[in-house]
């Protein structure tokens, strides 16, 4: 014999029937805290925990664009949930977190809140070369002044002299004109006691660089050339 249930009978059987489902699901998401015991084979990692939820009797829901093309060494003996799955997630960067329902697999945060702590750096700039004072030498290991690039002068694409603080400290050049005159290819005019003008294959020399400076010259205008330092 069949019995029509009245309306509040059928809320109130619903209403049984959900929250006798709940108690269970929370009785078994409780019991992940036990040990159990697992014998999983190596292999991909959405099968091996596939084999783990099914032997630890909890849900487990992954994202396959997390775990495409990744394998798992397995995992065998006595465990609790969480334990287990951190022995199978964390060598693969991942780790399980708890939704009230089960367990969801996602990345592993990065240590340190994501800041990745680096060493003292020293940046050193040289835009003219290698410095030569104090260095005894005649020459030069780099210049950077012909082509804006630091190259050794054997390097460097075109004909060029450099005269080092010793040079001018052994021949005694105290001036710009003496040390032009100590120059290979350059011709120094004098035109009274204050102006004199430089000349490279016949041609006026106008455009010069003091300390990295690009410096335009008039000989018709500009005094005797300054002091070398």
């Amino acid at each position: 014999m069949h019995s029509r249930l009245t309306p509040l009978a059928g809320a109130l059987r619903t209403f049984v029937f959900g929250l006798s489902i709940a108690t269970a699901s929370q009785g078994a998401f409780a019991a992940s805290g036990s040990e159990h015991a697992y014998s999983i084979a190596p292999g991909s990692l959405d099968a091996v925990l596939g084999s783990f939820g099914q032997q630890s009797g909890v849900m487990i829901a992954v994202d396959s664009s997390l775990t495409t093309g990744m394998r798992s060494s397995g995992l065998s003996g006595n465990f609790a949930v969480d334990e287990g799955l951190q022995r199978l997630l964390a060598p693969l960067g991942l780790q399980a977190v708890t939704d009230g329902h089960g367990y969801r697999v996602v990345a592993r945060p990065a240590q340190g809140n994501g800041e990745l702590q680096l060493q003292a750096t020293q940046v050193t700039s040289n835009q003219l070369g290698t410095i030569t004072e104090g260095s005894g030498s005649y020459t030069p290991g780099t210049i950077a002044t012909a082509t804006r690039m630091v190259l050794t002068p054997r390097q460097t694409p075109q004909s060029i002299t450099v005269i080092t603080r010793q040079h001018m400290d052994d021949f005694g050049l105290n001036s710009i004109d003496e040390v032009m005159r100590h120059t290979p290819g350059i011709t120094v005019s004098t035109f009274d006691s204050e102006r004199t003008n430089y000349y490279a294959r016949g041609f006026s020399v106008e455009n010069f660089q003091y300390d990295g400076i690009p410096t335009l010259r008039n000989s018709a205008y500009s005094s005797r050339a300054p002091r070398a330092s």
